[in-house]
């Protein structure tokens, strides 16, 4: 299935990419990829996080990854970076991708970043139908 979302968007093996600003390179292409614990690169946050909370971790942890080498946020993921169910592609009406732009909007300086959205979790963990695991990768200013 393929949504058309604000952006460059493309599809690749049941994962959708959306890219804000110009990197692609040192992409996550896989949730195989990411650490089995958080580390300085590497932030989780499962899928039981509240919307309400969940933007302003998202703020703070891009503005700290943009400040040091880079990292990744990744929401849908328990602390032991499995998938644990997904979040909605949405919040309220908006898609995801639009809030998580509204939300960065308000990051000063202004924050590099690419958005990308899981809808399979590649064997680690569960992603539930109709849901996501959503990664933000900063880069260094």
């Amino acid at each position: 299935m393929f949504r058309q979302i604000t952006g460059f968007v493309f599809v690749v093996r049941h994962q959708q990419y959306i890219l804000r600003g110009s990197e692609k390179k040192n992409m996550i292409s896989s949730l195989l990829e990411v650490p089995e614990a958080e580390n300085s690169q590497f932030e989780f946050k499962s899928s039981k996080t509240e919307s309400s909370s969940l933007g302003r971790k998202l703020c703070k942890a891009a503005s700290a990854f943009s400040n040091s080498g880079g990292g990744t946020f990744i929401v849908g993921l328990n602390d032991e970076g499995i998938a644990d169910g997904g979040i909605a592609p949405t919040v309220g009406r908006t898609s995801i991708s639009d809030w998580i732009d509204t939300k960065l909007q308000l990051v000063r300086p202004a924050v590099n970043y690419t958005v990308k959205i899981f809808e399979a979790s590649d064997g680690r963990g569960l992603v539930e139908q109709e849901r996501i695991v959503l990664t933000v990768e900063s880069k260094r200013r």
